[in-house]
């Protein structure tokens, strides 16, 4: 056997062993992520964003100020909007919609529609002149999520995130 092969069995080796810690650590599962409630809904997030602000239906100057669970390092916000029919409160749906709209119109946009546990997930990454942040829409019950994310944040922590709202909820 070469040289090459057996350095390229080495390394297929150590990443499939890198692999199967990382998964049966919890890192890439939420089996051991902290339990987070926001407006009636809980979700899992993992250690590096369990010590976030949770924000919730605070009354300013006659104002809802909505439902949210935020992290300033790195960037990760959890917004949930209560479906509102009639739109008429601050924190409805409307502006879950409106926030969803406008990304779309982004150039920049890579949007990618997916299916979760059976629900429609719209992911909109990389998003220029936004903070370069990702977005992910999707609804639980009768409630709106919106989550925002820096790029240090992977896509594959986000699916569980959202997965997490689908099967504590």
């Amino acid at each position: 056997m070469n040289d090459k092969k057996l350095i390229g069995i080495i390394i297929i080796a150590i990443i499939i062993f890198f692999g199967v810690y990382m998964y049966f650590s919890g890192e890439l599962t939420s089996g051991n992520w902290e339990i987070k409630e926001v407006n009636g809904l809980k979700f899992k997030v993992p250690n590096n964003l369990a010590n976030g602000s949770t924000f919730g239906g605070n009354i300013v100057d006659g104002v809802n100020t909505g439902y949210s669970y935020i992290i300033q390092e790195p960037k990760f916000i959890v917004e949930v909007y209560d479906f509102n029919a009639n739109q008429t409160n601050e924190n409805d749906s409307s502006q879950w919609q409106e926030q969803l709209d406008k990304l779309y119109q982004n150039p920049t946009a890579n949007i990618e529609v997916a299916q979760i546990d059976g629900n429609e997930v719209q992911t909109i990454e990389n998003i220029i002149g936004e903070g370069n942040m990702s977005y992910t829409f999707f609804k639980v019950q009768n409630k709106e999520i919106l989550i925002k994310w820096d790029k240090t944040i992977t896509l594959e922590t986000i699916k569980e995130i959202t997965k997490n709202f689908y099967e504590l909820n």
